[in-house]
């Protein structure tokens, strides 16, 4: 029984064919069974700005003691101070809040911005939306607002500066 596996009995040219019919065979299998192409990675998620409000007179000073709100429940009344003041929304979301300092009122339109976008806003349109509400604002002091505001902008989390104009 020992000899019938013997390598030294069996013809050389038969142990040859056998390795080829291996091979032949696990190549056809590799190419008849063949993993499914992988599927394509899925888009990157944007992820929802969480945008920090800070109010400013118009000569560039922090108003601390003011407060902000919306018309919903969504925004209630909260004191604009430090990061206290804050709103997570989807890029492209709009709602009108009212700032309340020393019983003054103003209404603002924000809309959340991808950052491109916002850092676009803060060079270009901010400057044109100051000057349309004083003529006399701090362009000085603004420009450093809007340059360090710009400089910590982040794909997830930004400032927002609200300037307050005082009727008085």
């Amino acid at each position: 029984m020992g000899e019938l596996f013997c390598f030294k009995c069996v013809p050389r040219w038969i142990w040859a064919v056998g390795v080829l019919a291996f091979l032949s065979t696990t190549v056809f299998a590799a190419w008849r069974f063949k993993a499914p192409p992988k599927p394509p990675p899925p888009p990157p998620q944007r992820i929802d700005p969480y945008v920090i409000f800070h109010v400013y007179d118009m000569r560039g000073k922090p108003l601390e003691d003011a407060y902000l709100y919306g018309t919903t429940d969504e925004f209630p009344r909260q004191k604009v101070y430090g990061d206290l003041s804050h709103k997570t929304l989807p890029i492209g979301a709009k709602r009108t809040l009212t700032v309340e300092y020393n019983g003054e009122k103003q209404s603002v339109d924000v809309i959340w911005r991808d950052p491109d976008q916002y850092k676009a806003w803060l060079s270009k349109d901010l400057p044109a939306m100051l000057a349309a509400m004083d003529p006399a604002y701090d362009k000085d002091a603004w420009t450093k607002i809007a340059r360090r505001i710009s400089s910590e902008v982040t794909p997830t989390k930004y400032e927002y500066p609200i300037a307050f104009h005082s009727k008085r």
